[in-house]
């Protein structure tokens, strides 16, 4: 039995050059392939929220910060109808941003601060504005 070195597939005893790669073949059986391991990606949850404006600033900050980045919960909320208007939909919750864990510290300081930048409460306009 034969093999070709380069793609590994099997020939008969009197083949001498693989037809594909044009190479000598190689005596003996092909060599088993040793699957190539994958790990799962160790991935963090570093924020979520409700609200729209915070969603989009979140995702401008991991942008300019060049962190990649997956949302949980996003492209759903405008698929129940109302998607994320006036706050957070309670049927599909709040949109998670999600990180590889290599990346979790640096974003989740870039977003410490996010939900203390939205006031609870309108801003007063000054009289004669």
């Amino acid at each position: 039995m034969k093999h070709c070195p380069e793609c590994n597939v099997e020939y008969i005893d009197t083949a001498i050059r693989c037809s594909d790669c044009d190479v000598e073949l190689a005596l003996g059986p092909p060599i088993p392939s040793i699957p190539e391991e994958h790990p799962d990606p160790k991935i963090e949850t570093v924020y979520a929220t409700g609200d729209p404006a915070l969603v989009a600033l979140a995702k401008s900050l991991l942008e300019d910060a060049k962190i990649e980045y997956f949302t949980k919960g996003y492209e759903i909320q405008d698929l129940i109808g109302i998607g994320g208007l006036g706050g957070l939909n309670y049927v599909t919750g709040p949109v998670e941003f999600v990180v590889a864990a290599e990346d979790a510290p640096a974003a989740r300081e870039l977003l410490a601060h996010l939900d203390d930048a939205v006031p609870d409460e309108p801003l007063e306009e000054e009289p004669g504005t």
